[in-house]
């Protein structure tokens, strides 16, 4: 706690200056405990500075050989707090304030000790200056930010002052301490506080008072002050002295009356009690912060937040002209009028602490309970109760109490807030795309709750003054949401209990005409149709009507209830219906074609045993009328090749029958009858009118194309058709032409013949014979081969197995040195393992194998993968000598691999036996499914 200092480095006199009567006693130390020359404790006592309360020192610390200040005060009712507050004070760090030592209570007094101030007070400064706008604003920053330390501690200092500011230096920009701490106290204290008033820097609300009422209140006092010390650094002089227009340095009773007057107002034609319209012209931002921190209105004068706001020139509320009775809504040292309330709790980072502002009736610090307390809000109050028994709606019975509370607290800032304000919900404007966003929110059940609340009859009703464009549209989206939901309901394309169903149907309620349009243009995309009636006459009517495109928009949400069918699923069932048809089809035409080559065919098909006397007449008739006994071999000959021939066509017709017959059990026989083809016919396709097959077979070849035409994955199956029985028209056609053929020639038979040259004579022994003729000769005895050698001798020959097993240990190759390769030796080495790989299957080889490879002085390899059919290293291992044995397996390099041997050498010698007895090409089985060979 420094008292104001003097020119000489002492105490100043008082930051108020008063008459002769009410100066201070002459002697300074007069009930001092301690004098100027003594020892006390570990300071060495020096001359005594002026102070207004109690004794003040110099001192030197002779351990530290540092100098201080040491302050005496008789022990009073706020020891408690004055000890808290020192201590606070004493264990932080605050720049731009004066350090604090310890503090020592004996005797009935306390002790406290600082650093010695700078010797230059701001009083003395501005005797010679005139603040400008960069002044001010550096000073701001300093004295905002130390004032603000002590407050967040909960601290406040009372006696900011010309005199309690120290000026640290000003050559590069002022920097300057806080002193004066005499009266720094806790602001969070029980009862009443005594505080000493000075009209000149003390606040209205301080004005007259000698004990004041503690609580956050209290810093107002200071952000007051440093207005005042701004305003006076200004000016040149108290501001007091531009409205008396007269010398206010030395303070009087009168001058202190006429001070408190000003900070009472009293003067209803007077200035404010900040005075700052009677200042001379100043700039903008220098009036904005005057008018800030000089509020009559304690709530609503400014504070740290405020400060900085104006040292970042962003825009700030005026409330200079709000009264020092005007009360505002406070809340974490922001305050509000009820209208800047409503704007701020209504945006979404507040939205939660707005709504708990609105029920928290409990909370004295609430809004509501602030609007409670003071009578000039008892309108705002009434507001607020009425809207509060909104609750007990009906439409709004099911809702969770979150979602009515946030409802309420929606219209209750909107009620309460400025004019033309739109309906705000979590800081969002309500309308299509809220409603929209709300519905798609997690969890759903709030969503949906939130949207039905606000398409409420009453609700609409309430807002509809204030937000009439809103109102419209939840009058809207409400009416059209009942009317669809009852036709939908009805039609049973909705569950009313089902969140997600009846949230689906709002959502399409919200959606706008073009909007529709084009969800129904998209669901002709994906949806062939609807079983539903109704809603199959919307979906392909060219135009619709609103409520009935929302329907279908909304019942395409859920195909399977509504009956929606998928083009891919309708091309399915369509691909069903006419795969039955022209199965169907196809046995009828089957049965059709067989009826008709029995009836044209008698020969073969003629009904059993009928058939048989027709052969045996016919044999008959060749036999007699044929020269015999050829004529008998003909004969029956020709029966039996009928009977087989109908054996034969019989039997090629049996799978066909077994698939197209009613009765799959029912085989064809010899003895089948040509009326079962028309049986068969008619159950194949009942009620089918009697048509030709070539009528038939135009149908299936319809539905075959349409089949085909189907969009679907894999592409869809034509229906076979039957077979045209041409082995039935064929043995048909033979057994007539046998017929025929052989009664011509017993007709032919009869006819006289030329004569023929006989056996012996010249004629004859020209003929041509072959029984001299030499045996084909025999090729080459085989030799017995390896596979390697059969493989590349014979082109007929199958890739063989890999049976090569690598072992767990192996000899190891000595490595003598090694050798970049050529190309060409890259080259050979890679054919040469193509070679030695050539005879084993491709997917079952693997491994690594040598590769001999050929070099100048002694033998080498390179080394191959199997499996890849590469070179693992261009490099050539030198070694002693090649493996002894072939198909042996070695470890060279830390890494096993299998020795074959030489590559073999390909020779075509043995090839030409074989080109004579090899099989066709036709013939001959695919490679790939011949047995496979083991080595």
């Amino acid at each position: 706690m420094l008292p104001e200092t003097d020119d000489s480095g002492g105490l100043a006199p008082p930051s108020v200056p008063v008459d002769s009567a009410e100066a201070s006693p002459a002697s300074p130390t007069s009930g001092s405990p301690i004098a100027s020359g003594q020892r006390w404790h570990a300071y060495q006592i020096g001359d005594a500075i002026h102070c207004d309360a109690g004794w003040a020192f110099h001192a030197v610390n002779v351990g530290a050989l540092e100098d201080v200040c040491i302050f005496v005060r008789p022990i009073d009712e706020g020891r408690a707090a004055r000890a808290e507050a020192w201590s606070k004070l004493q264990n932080g760090k605050y720049p731009g304030l004066i350090e604090v030592f310890d503090a020592v209570e004996e005797n009935g007094f306390r002790f406290e000790t600082t650093q010695v101030p700078p010797a230059t007070t701001m009083r003395e400064w501005a005797n010679t200056h005139q603040a400008s706008l960069d002044d001010v604003e550096a000073l701001v920053k300093q004295l905002a930010a130390a004032v603000q330390a002590m407050h967040l501690v909960g601290v406040v200092h009372c006696n900011l002052n010309l005199d309690t500011i120290h000026l640290v230096a000003a050559d590069a920009g002022l920097k300057v301490l806080i002193g004066g701490l005499d009266t720094a106290t806790l602001y969070d204290q029980s009862g009443l506080i005594p505080l000493p008033v000075n009209p000149l820097y003390a606040p209205p609300e301080a004005a007259g008072l000698t004990k004041h009422r503690a609580g956050a209140g209290l810093r107002a006092w200071d952000w007051w002050s440093l207005g005042r010390i701004m305003q006076e650094l200004v000016i040149g002089q108290p501001v007091l002295g531009l409205v008396l227009d007269r010398d206010v340095s030395k303070m009087t009773h009168e001058l202190r009356a006429r001070a408190e007057e000003l900070l009472l107002e009293r003067d209803s034609a007077g200035p404010k009690a900040g005075a700052v319209e009677k200042m001379p012209p100043i700039s903008d931002d220098l009036a904005s912060l005057l008018r800030g921190l000089l509020s009559s209105c304690r709530d609503g004068r400014w504070g740290w937040r405020e400060v900085q706001c104006w040292l970042k020139r962003e825009t700030l509320p005026d409330r200079y002209e709000l009264t020092r009775n005007d009360r505002l809504f406070v809340w974490r040292d922001r305050a509000f009028t009820v209208a800047e309330a409503a704007a701020f709790f209504r945006t979404e980072e507040h939205w939660a602490a707005g709504v708990d502002q609105l029920f928290d009736v409990k909370n004295p610090a609430s809004f509501i309970a602030f609007a409670s307390r003071e009578q000039e809000l008892s309108g705002v109050r009434e507001q607020l109760d009425a809207l509060r028994d909104f609750v007990q709606l009906p439409a709004w019975r099911e809702c969770p109490v979150e979602v009515v509370r946030t409802v309420i607290a929606a219209a209750s800032w909107l009620q309460i807030g400025g004019e033309r304000e739109p309906l705000l919900l979590r800081g969002k404007r309500v309308d299509s795309a809220l409603l929209r966003a709300l519905l798609k929110s997690e969890p759903l059940a709030e969503g949906l709750a939130l949207v039905r609340a606000l398409i409420a009859p009453p609700f609409v009703q309430l807002i509809a003054a204030r937000d009439p464009e809103t109102a419209r549209l939840l009058t809207v989206v409400g009416t059209s949401t009942t009317e669809t939901m009852a036709t939908a309901e009805k039609n049973e394309w909705l569950t009313v209990s089902d969140p997600a169903a009846v949230a689906r149907l709002l959502s399409s309620v919200l959606e706008g005409e073009t909007e529709l349009v084009r969800h129904r243009e998209e669901l002709k995309k994906r949806f062939a149709l609807s079983r539903d009636p109704q809603l199959e006459a919307i979906f392909k009517a060219p135009k619709a009507k609103h409520r009935e495109l929302i329907l279908l928009v909304f019942a395409a949400g859920d195909p399977e209830r509504t009956g929606f069918v998928t083009h891919l699923d309708w091309s399915r069932e369509r691909y069903m219906v006419l795969r039955e048809r022209g199965e169907r089809l196809a046995a009828k035409l089957f049965w059709l074609r067989l009826g008709q080559l029995m009836q044209t065919g008698p020969l073969v098909f003629l009904r059993w045993p009928w058939v048989i006397g027709v052969w045996a007449g016919l044999a008959a008739i060749v036999a007699v009328l044929a020269p015999p006994p050829l004529g008998l071999v003909v004969g029956v000959a020709l029966a039996l090749v009928l009977f087989g021939l109908r054996v034969l066509v019989c039997a090629s017709q049996r799978g066909c029958v077994r698939r197209y017959a009613h009765d799959p059990q029912e085989i064809w026989t010899m003895r089948s009858r040509a009326d079962r083809c028309a049986k068969e016919a008619e159950a194949a396709l009942p009620g089918d009118p009697v048509r030709k097959p070539g009528m038939v077979a135009a149908e299936l070849a319809s539905i075959n194309r349409e089949i085909v035409g189907l969009a679907l994955d894999p592409a869809p199956e034509a229906v076979r058709a039957p077979s045209e029985l041409r082995a039935g028209w064929l043995g048909s056609g033979l057994g007539w032409l046998l017929a025929v053929g052989a009664l011509g020639w017993t007709g032919w038979s009869h006819m006289p013949q030329a004569e023929t040259a006989p056996e012996g004579s010249e004629l004859a022994n020209q003929l041509p014979g072959v029984a001299g003729d030499p045996a084909r000769p025999v090729g080459k005895p085989k030799t017995v081969l390896t596979s390697e050698e059969q493989f590349f001798s014979d082109p007929r020959s199958v890739y063989v197995s890999w049976n090569f097993e690598e072992p767990d240990e192996a000899p190891a190759l000595p490595v003598r040195g090694y050798a970049k390769p050529t190309p060409e030796q890259v080259a050979t080495a890679l054919i040469d393992g193509q070679k030695l790989l050539a005879p084993y299957a491709p997917q079952t080889a693997q491994g690594v194998i040598a590769i001999p490879v050929a070099t100048s002085d002694e033998p080498g390899v390179m080394l191959y993968d199997v499996k890849r059919r590469m070179l693992l290293e261009r490099r050539i291992f030198k070694l002693e000598q090649l493996p002894a044995t072939d198909r042996s397996w070695h470890e060279l390099n830390r890494r096993k691999i299998l020795y074959l041997g030489e590559p073999p050498e390909l020779s075509l010698e043995m090839w030409a036996d074989e080109s004579a007895a090899r099989p066709s090409p036709a013939a001959e089985p695919a490679r790939a499914e011949r047995p496979v060979a083991t080595p």
